[in-house]
């Protein structure tokens, strides 16, 4: 039952935009679908922002291909980024990999918010993802606001010029088992990135 969504402080508009973050995963494959299909938005609204990092070599461009299909099949834009020598310009930075990434990842998101002048973006968070997030905040010390996790919606400053980029959650309730289960059930297939297994 895919009904307990979390949604914004008004309803989108015919004329509203939504960037929507999706790497291929399930969790944004699903989120995708979710949003196509429960919220009945219109594909021409949607711009599906994909950023190929180039870091797992043919695994990475075999995402960027199940990206480009999907977005083909439900008619949806796709915006690409491909990170040249990323591993190279998160040492550089002297960044980790994750940090780095999540940079640019919302970076490029603020940038497609502005030139297609979005309502905000929508990324795939679900519910194991909130509770990891109070669990590495708890070892971190953080206090009570701290220790609420990730909110649905939230206003993201990444930088004292541009507006914040607002980021919804839709899938916050929701766990891993039940977005994969609901893609399984349509017939929806995605691609396992390996490197989450690790720690």
């Amino acid at each position: 039952m895919m009904n307990d969504w979390t949604l914004p402080p008004k309803p989108f508009s015919d004329k509203d935009k939504l960037i929507v973050g999706v790497s291929g995963g399930s969790d944004s494959m699903g989120l995708l679908l979710f949003l196509l299909e429960k919220l009945l938005l219109n594909p021409k609204n949607l711009i599906v922002a994909h950023v190929n990092y180039g870091l797992r070599g043919r695994d990475s461009n075999l995402d960027e291909a199940l990206v480009r299909r999907i977005c083909g099949d439900f008619q949806v834009r796709l915006e690409l980024l491909k990170v040249d020598r990323f591993a190279r310009k998160a040492k550089k930075n002297k960044k980790s990999t994750q940090d780095f990434a999540r940079e640019v990842r919302y970076s490029f998101f603020q940038k497609l918010s502005k030139k297609y002048r979005a309502w905000g973006v929508a990324v795939a968070h679900h519910l194991e993802d909130h509770a990891e997030t109070v669990l590495d905040r708890l070892l971190r010390g953080a206090g009570p606001r701290g220790l609420s996790g990730l909110r649905p919606i939230q206003p993201l400053n990444l930088s004292g010029k541009a507006a914040p980029l607002k980021i919804w959650r839709p899938l916050l309730h929701y766990s891993k088992k039940q977005i994969q289960d609901y893609l399984g059930a349509r017939g929806i297939g995605w691609r396992e990135d390996r490197s989450n297994q690790e720690n």
